[in-house]
């Protein structure tokens, strides 16, 4: 029997689709001799370690109490405590006006907000990436492949 696809209002084409035109998902029901796709696990470690960096660099990392001293104070006898505890973005509001009471200290404080914005958006970044090449090595050639692919031998050479 002929699957019919319809491609107009009154016409019938012939569904001329075979299992070898369909997308890869590597099932093994339809192929039992194929492998793990070692590329696809070798994206799913990479990611892995990227998430649990971004993870701890910008969810768990946690500050140390500082002592900054004080910029209207040249003896030092009222510094600025920053209580540890805090995550990376403590900083843009833990030192207060007082202490970035200069144009250097503005300066400073820019490149902080800066590289703590940065790092985020890297991770993020990264992040992305390695979920795009994953989401692609599932869609083909998926999670099984032949034996004698270069996806079955990733990492081998």
């Amino acid at each position: 029997m002929t699957d019919a696809v319809a491609s107009g209002p009154d016409e019938e084409a012939l569904d001329t689709s075979t299992q070898d035109d369909a997308p890869a998902d590597g099932t093994v029901e339809d192929h039992p001799d194929w492998v793990d796709n070692l590329k696809l696990k070798a994206i799913r470690d990479v990611k892995e370690q990227i998430e649990k960096s971004r993870t701890f660099l910008v969810e768990d990392w946690t500050t140390s109490t500082q002592t900054v001293p004080s910029a209207t104070d040249p003896d030092g006898l009222n510094p600025t405590v920053v209580v540890g505890g805090a995550g990376p973005d403590s900083f843009r509001t833990a030192l207060d006006e007082e202490t970035w009471n200069s144009d250097t200290a503005v300066e400073y404080q820019y490149r902080i907000n800066s590289a703590i914005d940065s790092i985020t958006a890297v991770l993020d970044a990264l992040v992305a990436v390695v979920t795009s090449a994953e989401n692609t090595q599932k869609r083909d050639p998926g999670e099984k492949v032949p034996p004698h692919s270069d996806e079955a031998n990733w990492g081998q050479y």
